[in-house]
């Protein structure tokens, strides 16, 4: 919304030769029957170039994946910050110069009707047309990127927020610099004092914007602003904490043990308020000798034991494969008998968090829900029941074709109780699936190890992630 100073920003733009976009207020609304969440309006040029880049990226991943829903809303989020371009240009110490102002007012416009197309056509379900201007986003995108001096920063954050006007290598820890609009988010895990195997420990943990100012504003997602995901170094052991947020991007996990020495790995999963889900790394050394090795070996329909209760993955007989769309289906019985009321966990039926042997990868997943008698109509069936965001509440709309692959995954050999969960394995190799639900008030957290093949064809080009770390999530986190 225009602030006081609004007329002399929008009559300056003029005399440069062009009116400003409208700058959109970012209220929820209704498009196509669904909602979108509220976007929150960028401050500057350098953040609304970060976070278009970021949603365009976004844009394309989810495409690849099939996740019509999230391009749908990665869309509509552009098309409301792109009308703001023109507004931020003109902004003193924008770093784009005066004379083309108008220009990138121009360009922004264009990506808004890029944007608004492919936003339409993900919410229709039509995929070609929905790549299609994706291409034209990412044009668009390209062209006001141009305009603007790429500044870069330590992503170790040596000096803060210090940036730099060229590449180069850090003053302190002597690392590259890295280009402002490709760093990522990142954590930091600290204590107080020594902590030792066994014995509780209050941990802190500390987000950074790529420019390594603090995370100052995160919603909430699943109830809770963080999921702190800990894994020893050979996955042999995983905690789902949620740590309390002391202010300032420090969030506090108090009492917390260690069970052994060792290599710690921590994913910090969070969405910070106008950027969409981030997950960042931090390791952690508990000093003294650890246990031996955990060798993962793949899991083929095996039945687990935990806590009396036997869960069985069902493969149906497949392998999983790199870059395609996986389907882990779930049984669970109690007693010789399959167990049908699982209570919900933070929201859903279940949660799955799969990373890989070498601990660059974490995909976080969550149950589909498919009506077979809808005839593509899948989700009606919860109208009007929104997650944390206002999404609809069946999370993503899959492509025909995963949509066909998913019915089959769920009407292979299994019973009707099970949970099937979608997501996408992005790098072949060994991956520990760590699944977790909820009955009779406990929480069974149940382990599983599967081998990702290289497809027949080999693994497509891979390409620039644009500072996202370790975010190929098969669901909304």
């Amino acid at each position: 919304m225009h602030s006081g100073k609004g007329w002399s920003v929008v009559a300056a733009a003029m005399l440069a030769g062009s009116a400003l976009t409208g700058v959109a207020s970012g209220q929820v609304k209704e498009h196509h029957g669904h909602s979108h969440a509220e976007v929150e309006p960028a401050k500057t040029f350098a953040e609304v170039m970060m976070r278009l880049r970021s949603l365009a990226n976004e844009a394309e991943a989810a495409l690849a994946k099939g996740d019509l829903h999230a391009a749908d809303e990665a869309g509509y989020q552009i098309g409301v910050l792109s009308r703001q371009v023109g507004r931020l240009a003109l902004a003193a110490g924008s770093g784009v110069e005066r004379a083309k102002v108008r220009e990138a007012n121009l360009a922004g416009k264009d990506l808004a009707k890029a944007a608004d197309e492919m936003h339409d056509y993900a919410a229709e379900g039509k995929k070609a047309e929905t790549a299609k201007y994706l291409a034209e986003v990412q044009k668009h995108l390209a062209k006001l990127e141009s305009l603007r001096p790429e500044k870069f920063i330590c992503d170790m954050h040596c000096e803060a927020s210090k940036t730099y006007d060229a590449q180069g290598m850090c003053p302190v820890c002597k690392m590259a610099l890295v280009k402002l609009s490709a760093a990522p988010f990142s954590s930091t895990i600290g204590a107080s004092g020594t902590v030792e195997a066994g014995k509780p420990a209050d941990l802190t943990v500390a987000l950074r914007q790529p420019d390594g100012n603090p995370v100052d504003k995160i919603d909430a997602v699943h109830e809770h602003p963080m999921h702190l995901i800990v894994v020893s170094e050979d996955l042999s052991y995983y905690a789902h904490e949620h740590p309390t947020r002391r202010g300032d991007g420090v969030f506090e996990l108090k009492g917390f043990t260690f069970p052994f020495s060792g290599k710690y790995v921590a994913f910090s999963d969070f969405t910070p308020t106008g950027f969409g889900n981030r997950v960042a790394r931090s390791d952690f050394t508990i000093a003294g000798d650890p246990p031996p090795r955990l060798t993962l070996k793949e899991d083929y329909d095996v039945v687990a034991n935990v806590g009396g209760y036997e869960v069985r993955m069902r493969c149906n007989g497949e392998k999983f494969f790199a870059g395609a769309h996986s389907f882990f289906r779930y049984g669970i019985d109690k007693d010789g008998k399959p167990v049908t009321d699982l209570q919900p966990l933070m929201g859903e039926l279940g949660h799955l968090v799969a990373i890989s042997a070498d601990l660059k990868e974490y995909v976080h997943a969550h149950p589909i829900e498919l009506d077979d008698e809808s005839d593509g109509k899948e989700g009606e069936k919860d109208a009007g029941k929104k997650d944390d965001h206002g999404h609809d509440h069946h999370h993503h709309e899959l492509s025909p074709e995963v949509k066909a692959a998913a019915r089959a995954a769920m009407l292979a050999n299994g019973k009707p109780s099970d949970v099937v969960f979608h997501a996408v394995l992005p790098r072949p190799g060994m991956y520990r699936l760590f699944a977790q639900f909820q009955h009779n008030g406990k929480v069974l957290t149940v382990p599983m190890n599967v081998d990702a093949q290289v497809p027949e064809g080999g693994m497509p080009a891979a390409k620039p992630s644009g500072g996202h770390d370790h975010s190929g999530h098969g669901g909304k986190p």
